[in-house]
């Protein structure tokens, strides 16, 4: 720190006016202006008296500069011990300038009372008081900060959410001042007196007002409401994250294992006793099916079918750690809002009987915070439970059990991993593509003509290249397979056959699609369909050769396939994508003549140059 020398201050107007505000000097003008007129006036009586005259003013001015260096001696003592030393160097360096005034100021004011330059006593004496007073609360800053500092820092490093501070703390922008006077951006920092209070200011840093939604430029810091607050043990300054995995998984092990000798409870878990691996061994499986997951989260809520759940296993989890819960956990919702100061109370007694009261007043204030709470609980309430209830059921699988999906979800699983393995398959053929480049055009023609070829039986009558090449049966899961079985390929006419699953075409009903068949149309084959009500053929799309393997197209109609028949469907792409030699095979039933080939493989299909 720079306050190990102290300066005297001496009566010498321009040093004076030096360290004072526009507001200061024009004061000290005026009073100086004073004081000028009263040395004219008196001066010839002080040089008629002589030397004799003159020794009380000495005697005076000695009294003074006495005054100042005391005063500002014991200013320099606190700002330049080591209580007021951060170790944030940059920081600790932008104080400098900012208490180098409040000295000033404060031997500015001793001078003036002490010259007779300040006519209002009582305000100089407020205004020592006021610097002293800024001084202490400084003094009081320093360990807070450093504290405040290091927690800020470890909760940064934290993995573990109890020791993730929490939204419902201090705003981030707080923080952030405090961050920064630990850093390189100390210097950004604007230090600012305001009465007796110190404000540390960010111009630069924006925040979103919660209440009103809108971007303000420029972040404080009340140092005298920070010092209040980090030393409140009744309103702790900082909050940390709750943690509420210990107390969803308990609830959720309390629930399942209700039955008889601790066994899972029926009520939510469907035993198994006869499922069989895949070895063929009998075993026992656990699941919970739909309706047993939305009975376990309506249980654990508290939902008896009523207009609100009463919380449940939940209700004092919310009561003591909503805020927490909403902000931390749930990042304010799908609407990204604070959580409400001041949570509202369901409304006491019954309606009807304040009806029947008559009591107009009564039931203008029942309906006001039924409405209040019917926001609260819809908003907030609500979606906080289903959260909760869906950590809880989580935790199903550190017991076993399965949770049955959707089957909206199952179908988007199905195509997450056929783009998965498309995107394998292509990377595949991509770098073979770069390999065969290199080789001659007839010899690249002679290799596509080995793929497509028809196997040649062996004295087994199995494939010889059965175990060397991959096929769907490889390729695919084995449920995927038993689908692919069951489609069968029936030519109806030369370039036209029907595409059948357990014999029929598949019908989708609720959206009116038929799958009337498959087509030859020059070097592709088209799947057509028949569509409800619309006149002409439908298309649900159409397979292509693309770097020597069958890549399907969707059609306009394509989307129209549902559920089950659009699973079902799916799969037997994923049959025609994965392996070339049946989407060859599928493509020769079309035809209906064994040594044509619809998909022509040439060198300039193979993007071969």
């Amino acid at each position: 720190m720079s306050y190990s020398d102290p300066k005297l201050v001496n009566d010498r107007t321009i040093e004076i006016v030096g360290g004072m505000t526009e507001m200061a000097k024009q004061q000290f003008a005026a009073d100086r202006q004073q004081e000028q007129q009263r040395i004219t006036q008196n001066i010839s009586s002080l040089v008629s008296g002589g030397i004799n005259a003159l020794t009380p003013k000495a005697q005076a001015m000695n009294k003074l500069d006495k005054a100042v260096l005391k005063s500002s001696q014991n200013m320099y003592n606190k700002i330049g011990s080591t209580d007021f030393d951060t170790g944030f160097d940059k920081w600790d360096e932008t104080l400098d300038g900012f208490m180098n005034g409040i000295v000033d100021g404060n031997n500015l004011t001793v001078q003036a009372m002490n010259n007779g330059s300040m006519i209002d006593l009582s305000k100089g004496q407020r205004d020592i008081a006021m610097y002293e007073n800024i001084v202490s609360i400084y003094q009081e800053a320093v360990p807070n900060i450093m504290a405040a500092s290091n927690i800020i820092n470890k909760s940064a490093k934290a993995t573990d959410p109890s020791q993730k501070l929490s939204l419902a703390g201090p705003p981030a922008y707080q923080l952030d001042i405090i961050r920064k006077m630990r850093s390189e951006e100390a210097g950004d920092l604007e230090i600012i007196q305001e009465g007796n209070n110190i404000i540390i200011r960010d111009p630069n840093a924006t925040y979103i007002d919660p209440k009103t939604g809108k971007e303000i430029k420029g972040t404080e810091l009340n140092i005298s409401e920070f010092n209040k607050a980090i030393t409140d043990k009744e309103n702790p300054y900082f909050k940390y994250a709750t943690d509420t995995k210990p107390d969803t998984q308990r609830n959720f092990d309390q629930r399942i294992k209700s039955g008889k000798d601790g066994d899972f409870n029926p009520l939510y878990v469907t035993i198994n006793d006869k499922a069989k691996d895949s070895t063929g061994q009998e075993v026992t499986t656990y699941n919970m099916t739909i309706a047993q997951q939305d009975k376990f989260k309506k249980d654990v809520m508290g939902d008896k079918g009523t207009t609100y759940a009463s919380g449940g296993q939940f209700s004092g989890l919310i009561e003591e750690f909503g805020e927490s819960i909403w902000e931390d956990q749930m990042q304010g919702g799908d609407e990204n809002t604070q959580y409400p100061d001041e949570v509202p109370k369901m409304p006491t007694g019954d309606r009807q009987a304040i009806v029947k009261s008559g009591d107009k007043e009564a039931l203008k204030l029942h309906d006001e915070q039924l409405k209040e709470y019917d926001d609260y609980y819809n908003n907030y309430y609500k979606p906080m439970l289903d959260a909760l209830a869906n950590q809880s059921l989580n935790n199903a699988a550190n017991n076993g059990i399965v949770l049955d999906k959707p089957k909206e979800v199952v179908e988007e699983k199905v195509v997450e991993e056929k783009v998965v393995e498309e995107k394998v398959v292509e990377e595949k053929v991509v770098e073979e593509t770069k390999k065969v480049g290199e080789v001659k055009v007839d010899e690249v023609q002679n290799d596509a003509d080995e793929i497509f070829a028809e196997p040649e039986e062996s004295s087994d009558n199995t494939s010889s290249n059965e175990s060397e090449v991959p096929s769907y049966t490889t390729l695919m899961k084995p449920e995927e397979v038993e689908v692919v079985e069951r489609f069968t390929i029936e030519n109806t006419g030369k370039g036209k056959a029907d595409i059948l699953r357990d014999g029929k075409p598949i019908v989708s009903n609720k959206n009116g699609v038929t799958v009337t068949g498959l087509r030859a149309d020059g070097n592709s084959v088209v799947v057509d369909a028949k569509i409800m009500g619309i006149k002409g053929t439908g298309s649900l799309g159409s397979f292509d050769i693309v770097n020597g393997k069958a890549v399907f197209t969707e059609g306009k109609d394509y989307e129209k396939l549902e559920g089950q028949d659009k699973i079902d469907f799916d799969t037997f792409k994923k049959a025609m994508e994965l392996d070339i030699a049946y989407a060859t095979k599928i493509q020769k039933q079309i035809q209906g003549e064994d040594d044509e080939e619809i998909f022509d493989v040439v060198p300039e299909d193979l993007n071969i140059t």
